[in-house]
């Protein structure tokens, strides 16, 4: 029966020089018969019984084998069985190496016979091997020991000796060419007894203990010889060990499984998942987040700055595997606990962590991914303290540059960007001969000379809003459709009145039922007005499939802006099949019509030569022509001026110049558009003037009482930067409500609490008590199985043990 105190596998290596017998007879006996080889072993094997002078004071392990009853034919780097020139061959690398004054290295590969009949490699009776494994694992261990000692460029051959109890392969190594390092060594004198050398010893009496004696020079010094290192380091000789083990058990296999558990299902799975996304961890990652050290750095789990919040980072992971993968967990520890009682029996007791190291592994990972990601949000963190004002400006310009706007065209109610600047201006007249005679079904008509056009300088021109109302309330009781889209209009914007959605949405209705009643030479025009009003959601619900159907039919009668939105469409490839050769197309056919809009965004894609090969010749041409169509247009919205004093400001088709944008956005402002509203907010605040500082703290607070996020953050940001957390907590609370991420993670930071929190502090408190007692009762279970595992394991051992020695007697075992 094994062993179980004796280990599996035992690996040990020493070394010789170039002028030692042993050298000289491992060449000369190379190519001998296996025969003649094992009756001479003790003329090349080091590890035969005899200790070779080693010429410096590093210790090597002796062990005494017993005289083999078989040697293998030699095997090598890349031959399982040597043929005679290949064995010629090596000989003469060896000759070569010896030559040039290389060590030789001894290397032995001991095994416990029982454990490799317990492996199925060895049988006892019929005394067969497996040969072809036991060279396999050998040559894998071989490699991986020169690999560890920088002898990569080492020859080497081996044979596999065979005895009764300990099966051993025996492996010689040399360099051809020495390129290992070289120390000064001190010499000491050496004696052979009873054929074995050692170190000659005398007794020092006064400190009564055995002493090498050195080799001293004329001065009495000890003498120091320059010789190549020869001691192999004890992690190498471990690692050789390791590569057996796992080449001749199973342990690769289960190996391959415990790290597809952890690295692929587990780990893979966590890399991919946002803690901070999922609301049941997002408190306690923030949490984290706060203990931080400001220096992010040093945020990595082996760094001795995270030791004081291991203890956090473990019951994250260990919450996050509860949640995802506790099957996985379950079963990861049950291949631990059967692997590192395999490797105690391949180790004799000494690899009895192995579990530990290995989930000891997969919460150094999980730590460090949870770290990774704190590591991302405190960037987002920062990006937002230090640019949060210019964030917003930012989310203002692309404003200009989006493909298609939305329903309502209103900031608040796009978190991923402003839409309202792309929303074509409703002073896009019809290029054609009027004419009066429009009505379709009876009830309605279009007409801009039965005074639209003068309600419409009331708006914005001299901004008579009361006035510019009553005329458009007359002429949209007459049916003119104009008149009552741009009432649609006037209640939606809050142009001299209340904002009021229902209303709006009322106009908009009849507005889309009287374009689709009208016909003849305006059934052109009236489509891309449909089409408007499917695209934004106005009067009806958002549907860009209609939408794109008015706008071909529209394109097809040759109106500009209807081909500009449809190359929108076919951009963003929505209500029709993405194609941006087809979107380049329509916005150059609507660009040749002089429309500003296509104009501004062949710019766009020029400049960034994502669609089509960066210019910035032609962009700047055709921001040119744009800003120059905008600027034409007789009655200009909020949305043309918004957009031409951006173009200023941000010197697109025009010289930079914040004097001449500054009207334009001004007056844009005080038509309540909230882009202008915005940016000039931003713009005046970031001044050291007091007059315009106290004006861009105007703007911001009228778009924070319009619930708009954006001013409310920055508001925010604005009073944290002054001193005033009250004020700021505030500011970012109604941001947060409001839809701001940004703004929720400042509150945090300022650790607003009160009406603010997401928790009360008796709510949190009680939340951890409970994850820390479900975490030791998690603990303690597994705990507890692991030792009646290793109870159960111990008991059918003992039984096993009592069985054989009563094996053939009468004693029967309960």
């Amino acid at each position: 029966m094994s062993n179980q105190g004796t280990p599996g596998v035992v690996v040990v290596s020493t070394f010789c020089r170039a002028d030692s017998k042993y050298f000289a007879g491992f060449i000369s006996y190379m190519d001998r018969e296996e025969a003649v080889r094992k009756e001479h072993v003790e003329d090349f094997d080091i590890f035969s019984g005899y200790m070779d002078y080693m010429g410096n004071d590093e210790k090597t392990e002796t062990m005494d084998f017993e005289q083999p009853e078989e040697i293998s034919a030699l095997f090598s780097r890349n031959h399982d069985r040597m043929t005679a020139d290949e064995v010629s061959k090596m000989k003469d690398t060896f000759r070569t190496a010896q030559y040039n004054g290389s060590l030789m290295w001894q290397t032995v590969i001991s095994f416990d016979n029982d454990w490799l009949q317990e492996h199925g490699l060895y049988d006892e009776e019929s005394h067969r091997l497996n040969e072809r494994q036991i060279k396999t694992a050998s040559r894998s261990a071989v490699e991986k020991l020169l690999e560890k000692e920088g002898l990569q460029n080492a020859a080497w051959c081996a044979a596999i000796h065979y005895n009764t109890d300990n099966i051993h392969v025996h492996i010689s190594a040399v360099e051809p060419v020495p390129m290992r390092e070289q120390k000064l060594f001190k010499q000491y004198e050496v004696e052979q007894v009873d054929k074995k050398w050692q170190y000659k010893k005398v007794r020092n009496e006064k400190i009564g203990k055995m002493e090498r004696v050195p080799i001293l020079d004329k001065d009495g010094n000890i003498v120091e010889k320059m010789e190549y290192v020869g001691k192999f380091k004890e992690k190498s000789l471990q690692a050789a060990k390791s590569m057996v083990v796992s080449e001749l058990t199973t342990d690769r296999e289960l190996n391959l499984q415990i790290n597809q558990l952890i690295r692929q299902r587990m780990l893979q799975s966590m890399k991919e998942y946002s803690l901070y996304q999922d609301e049941e961890f997002r408190d306690a990652f923030l949490d984290l987040y706060r203990k931080l050290p400001e220096n992010k750095g040093v945020c990595n789990y082996g760094n001795a700055a995270m030791a004081p919040l291991r203890q956090e980072i473990d019951a994250l992971s260990m919450r996050y595997i509860e949640k995802h993968h506790k099957d996985d967990y379950e079963e990861l520890t049950d291949l631990l606990q059967v692997q590192e009682s395999r490797y105690q029996r391949a180790y004799s007791g000494k690899h009895n962590d192995f579990a530990e190291n290995k989930e000891r592994d997969l919460f150094y990972r999980m730590g460090n991914t949870i770290l990774r990601e704190l590591k991302d949000y405190d960037k987002k963190v920062k990006l937002s303290m230090e640019k949060g004002s210019a964030a917003v400006e930012q989310h203002a310009e692309e404003n200009g540059d989006n493909a298609v706007g939305g329903p309502k065209e209103t900031m608040q109610e796009n978190s991923a960007g402003f839409t309202g600047g792309e929303k074509l201006s409703d002073t896009d007249y019809y290029q054609g001969e009027e004419d009066e005679n429009t009505a379709g079904a009876g009830r309605y008509y279009i007409s801009w000379k039965d005074g639209y056009k003068e309600a419409k300088h009331l708006i914005y021109k001299k901004k008579e809003y009361e006035a510019a109302i009553t005329a458009l309330e007359e002429l949209a009781e007459k049916g003119n459709v104009l008149a009552i889209f741009e009432l649609g209009n006037m209640h939606h914007f809050g142009r001299g009145i209340d904002v009021d959605e229902t209303a709006a949405f009322g106009y908009y209705q009849k507005a889309l039922e009287g374009f689709g009643s009208i016909g003849g030479k305006y059934e052109g025009y009236c489509a891309y007005r449909m089409g408007k009003q499917y695209l934004y959601g106005q009067g009806t619900e958002i549907d860009e499939q209609k939408a794109a159907d008015c706008f071909i039919t529209a394109a097809e009668e040759g109106n500009q802006y209807a081909m500009y939105l449809l190359g929108t469409l076919y951009l963003e490839g929505r209500g029709v099949e993405k194609d941006a050769k087809a979107a380049v197309r329509y916005f150059e056919a609507a660009a040749d019509l002089g429309n500003a809009y296509a104009q501004y965004k062949l710019g766009t894609l020029y400049e960034q030569g994502k669609v089509v090969n960066a210019d910035p010749q032609k962009a700047w041409r055709y921001y040119r022509q744009a800003l120059l169509g905008f600027s034409a247009i007789e009655e200009k919205d909020d949305n043309i001026l918004y957009r031409i004093g951006m173009m200023h400001l941000k010197g697109k088709g025009t010289a930079a110049d914040f004097s001449k944008a500054e009207p334009y956005l001004k007056e844009a402002a005080e038509m309540k558009n909230e882009h202008a509203m915005l940016q000039l907010g931003l713009l005046y605040t970031k001044q050291t003037d007091d007059q315009r500082f106290s004006e861009g703290i105007r703007y911001l607070e009228m778009l924070s009482d319009r619930d708009n996020h954006y001013a409310q953050y920055a508001l925010g940001n604005l009073y944290a930067r002054a001193g005033d957390k009250s004020t700021a907590t505030e500011y970012y609370a109604k941001a947060a409500a409001n839809g701001n991420e940004y703004a929720a993670e400042a509150l945090f930071r300022l650790g607003g609490g009160g009406k603010y929190s997401i928790l009360s502090d008796f709510n949190k408190e009680r939340i951890k008590c409970e994850r820390d007692l479900a975490n030791s009762l998690k603990w303690l279970k597994r705990s507890l199985k692991m030792d009646a595992s290793k109870r159960i394991n111990l008991q059918q051992h003992r039984r096993l043990q009592l069985e054989e020695e009563f094996r053939g007697t009468d004693v029967e075992l309960d």
